[in-house]
C-alpha cells in the first residue's frame, strides 16, 4: 500500500483526512477527545497532557517528505486483515488518509501496546516491511512517538464509544490505567 501511495498522484478533488497531531489531539476526526476518556482526571489528566506536549514536539521533528508521509490505511489492525492460506486482504478503509507511513505500524499495535512482547511485534513488522520497502532513517525514535499518539487517540475513542460498544465499556478503565504506565515510560525516555 505504501509503495502504491509513494508513486500515486491523487486527483485534484481527492480528499481524505490527515492523521496529524493537531487533527488527533483537537479531535478534528471525531474519534473523541482523550480528555473525555474513561477515568481521565487528576493525575491522569496532568500526565497525559504532558505526554501530549512531548508527542507534539517530537512529531514536529519528523519529516513529511514522500519517504515518510503519504496515503495510509490508518487502522491496520488484525481485525482489518482477512487471511486465507497464502493470501491476505485488507479491509475497512474508512479511516484512510494522509499520515506518516509508520503510523500504520502504530495502528497495527492498537490495544496491544502494553504487551511484554511489543518490541518483538515491532521487530517482526519491520522485518516484513523491509522485504518490500525501506524503513525511514531514525525509525527507532519515530515509532514510539507514533505509538503514543495512537494510544492517546484510543483513550478518546474508548470514551466516545462507551454508549455504543460493549468492548469499549469492558476495557475502558484498564486501558486508561495501562496508558498511564505507558505514558510514564514514554516521558522517562523522551520527556
Amino acid at each position: 500500500m505504501h509503495s502504491f501511495s509513494k508513486g500515486w498522484t491523487p486527483p485534484n478533488d481527492f480528499q481524505r483526512p490527515s492523521w496529524t497531531a493537531d487533527a488527533i489531539f483537537n479531535d478534528d476526526l471525531n474519534w473523541g477527545r482523550w480528555q473525555n476518556g474513561i477515568d481521565v482526571d487528576g493525575m491522569v489528566l496532568a500526565l497525559v497532557s504532558e505526554t501530549e506536549e512531548v508527542v507534539r514536539r517530537r512529531l514536529e521533528e519528523i519529516p513529511t517528505g514522500t519517504d515518510y508521509y503519504g496515503l495510509i490505511h490508518a487502522d491496520l489492525r488484525l481485525a482489518n486483515l482477512l487471511v486465507d492460506e497464502e493470501s491476505t486482504a485488507i479491509i475497512d478503509f474508512d479511516d484512510c488518509g494522509f499520515g506518516w507511513f509508520l503510523f500504520d505500524l502504530a495502528t497495527a499495535l492498537s490495544f496491544l501496546e502494553e504487551r511484554e512482547d511489543v518490541q518483538d511485534l515491532i521487530k517482526s513488522w519491520l522485518v516484513g516491511y523491509r522485504k518490500v520497502a525501506q524503513i525511514p532513517a531514525g525509525s527507532d525514535l519515530i515509532i514510539p512517538t507514533l505509538i503514543m499518539l495512537r494510544r492517546i487517540q484510543l483513550i478518546g475513542w474508548l470514551g466516545y464509544q462507551q454508549k455504543h460498544l460493549e468492548f469499549a465499556r469492558r476495557i475502558g478503565h484498564k486501558f486508561t490505567s495501562d496508558s498511564l504506565e505507558l505514558a510514564k515510560d514514554y516521558l522517562n525516555r523522551f520527556g
